[in-house]
């Protein structure tokens, strides 16, 4: 009894999650499912899973992966047991997980010790996708090409459909789209857009004051019209504003052609990005402006020494005539 009573507040006090699953083979002996025979409270809070006893985790998530599957039932079937981290898609989870058999290896039992480590997972890939794309933009220069290459692996990371920077002149209520790279199924966004033929005074308020603006959905969201957006195939979208001196200069912004849920850290990591590639597309355009002011004193250097020349020669042929 106080072994049992030392065990039960063990299991009930620990903050990772804790269960014991049965793992179910099938006429084959393939592993195809488990159930779940023995949870602790904390179990909820990383799985999200409530009522799990005596379920089986594919009446739960019906599209959990089968690497979960095989993992438990090589687990049961050897006696080894393993220390992995590892995705669970069906549950939008990242998991480190320690699991050992226990019981008779009949029953076919696994203890599984885990947590969930998904906002970790999340800040160790966008760091590792900061790294890996200053590194592609490394040796570029053109402004152009930066938003091109940068757009496209900003979009494929976070499976978005478009990728803008756009200088914004409020004198003129306009906002022209400069450098970016957008989808096929999406229409070009490289053009000037009348503000508040899409946006209220709220966005603009919002931007002014350095603010990031997110819409999930523009269908419902009262601040778009979605009348407009639908025609740019723009369902969602971020906008990261860039404010100097007061002044509401250029927004970084990326769109989707789904309505979607914006995380906090996808946030984050895009205000990040977008500081950085701010930066390097300003010192590229500033390199292509003083190359073409060099190229433009050159030019009239070479003007004025074919001037010069064509002097000399008119020179040369009156002094022959005389």
């Amino acid at each position: 009894r106080e072994s049992e009573t030392k065990y039960r507040g063990l299991f009930e006090s620990i903050d990772s999650g804790y269960c014991v699953i049965e793992v179910l083979f099938d006429d084959h002996g393939q592993p195809v499912d488990y159930v779940f025979l023995e949870t602790n409270p904390a179990f909820i809070v990383h799985t999200g899973l409530a009522d799990a006893i005596g379920k089986r985790v594919r009446e739960l998530a019906p599209t959990h992966e089968d690497f979960w599957f095989r993992t438990y039932g090589r687990i049961a079937r050897t006696g080894v047991p393993e220390r992995f981290e590892h995705r669970a898609d069906a549950l939008d989870r990242w998991y480190n997980v320690y699991a050992f058999r226990i019981g008779d290896p009949g029953q076919h039992r696994v203890a599984i010790l885990f947590e969930d480590i998904k906002e970790r997972k999340l800040r160790e890939l966008g760091a590792a996708f900061l790294d890996e794309l200053g590194q592609q933009l490394e040796p570029l220069s053109d402004p152009d090409e930066i938003m091109q290459v940068a757009g496209e692996r900003i979009c494929a990371f976070f499976g978005v459909s478009g990728c803008v920077l756009c200088d914004v002149d409020e004198a003129r209520n306009q906002v022209t789209v400069q450098h970016g790279w957008t989808a096929p199924s999406v229409p070009s966004l490289r053009q000037t857009f009348q503000l508040d033929d899409y946006l209220t005074e709220d966005f603009a308020r919002t931007n002014r004051a350095g603010e990031n603006f997110l819409v999930r959905d523009t269908d419902l969201d009262p601040r778009t019209d979605a009348k407009a957006y639908a025609l740019l195939r723009i369902r969602a979208f971020v906008v990261v504003p860039f404010v100097s001196e007061g002044h509401w200069k250029a927004s970084y912004a990326i769109t989707s052609e789904r309505a979607r849920e914006w995380r906090a850290d996808e946030v984050a990591l895009l205000k990040e990005l977008s500081e950085r590639l701010f930066l390097r597309v300003e010192r590229a355009r500033a390199g292509v402006a003083l190359q073409a002011d060099f190229g433009a004193v050159q030019r009239s250097r070479d003007d004025v020494g074919g001037a010069r020349a064509a002097k000399d020669r008119v020179l040369a042929v009156l002094s022959d005539e005389l």
